[in-house]
């Protein structure tokens, strides 16, 4: 009787680890987005709604509606959500579209890339965060590679279709824009459960369209963007913020300031 319960325990104790180590390198893949836009902007969301979108024009209203919510992020901490615009570059069979943070006149910062690339018979996707916002090696991919549905893709690759370019910019935006203030993770995670429910997508730390690099495009980056850092510890959430640290100039006795993250190799 002894022997079979060391049995019985020592199964239920390795079941216990390898469960464990899975959601371990499960967590370490999501993980890696662990920034302030990847808990205000979710990827995964965002690909569901370019999945269900007819057009790009149609992709960059949904993107912003305030009713769904998906986007929230404020780069530049002005109290105000950020409008995001769509822009896309197409090179051969390959197409990449780009969401950027619109912050000010001639202020952009490229947010995330979407990638889409024609196979024989079929389509490869995916969705990869900026790194400087997202970490390194973040990208969102289909659990399943059947794209033959998506309305997008299909009005993406017409004979006769010319590259989407947003008409929207710094205080020219859509009539059903409307200004809103950022809310809490945990609200935004609420609010963004029924598409990140459908789990149609994962993180993955590698890409899967291969000739997105024949796609040129001049990446846009913004000096308001805000560094900072989401920090998960004992189940909470908290945004790091930079410190700062005044430096001695040369001329005279000015000083300036700098913003230093500690532990975020990414902002380096």
């Amino acid at each position: 009787m002894n022997n079979i319960k060391r049995k019985l325990i020592t199964i239920i104790l390795t079941a216990f680890l390898l469960g464990g180590s899975a959601l371990a390198q499960h967590h370490s893949v999501a993980s890696v987005g662990g920034s302030f836009a990847f808990e205000n902007l979710d990827l995964g969301a965002v690909a569901e709604v370019f999945k269900d979108s007819e057009d790009l024009a149609g992709f960059e209203e949904k993107l912003n509606d305030s009713e769904s919510g998906i986007n929230n992020l404020d780069l530049d901490e002005n109290g105000e959500v950020d409008y995001l615009r769509v822009e896309e570059n197409v090179e051969g069979e390959t197409h990449v579209v780009v969401l950027q943070s619109v912050l000010g006149e001639n202020e952009f910062q490229d947010v995330a890339t979407i990638a889409v690339e024609k196979e024989v018979n079929n389509y490869n996707f995916q969705i990869q965060g900026t790194p400087t916002l997202y970490g390194a090696n973040y990208y969102v991919v289909p659990r399943d590679k059947n794209f033959s549905a998506w309305r997008l893709i299909n009005w993406m690759y017409r004979p006769t279709y010319r590259p989407y370019r947003s008409s929207f910019g710094w205080r020219v935006y859509p009539k059903l824009w409307r200004v809103r203030r950022p809310v809490p993770v945990n609200v935004y995670r609420t609010r963004t459960a029924k598409f990140t429910g459908r789990r149609n997508f994962t993180p993955s730390p590698s890409a899967r369209v291969k000739t997105v690099r024949k796609v040129r495009y001049n990446p846009k980056t913004s000096k308001l963007v805000k560094k900072k850092k989401v920090v998960k510890k004992n189940g909470k959430t908290t945004v790091k913020k930079g410190k700062k640290k005044t430096v001695k100039t040369k001329k005279g006795k000015k000083t300036k300031t700098k913003t230093k993250l500690k532990n975020n190799k990414n902002n380096k």
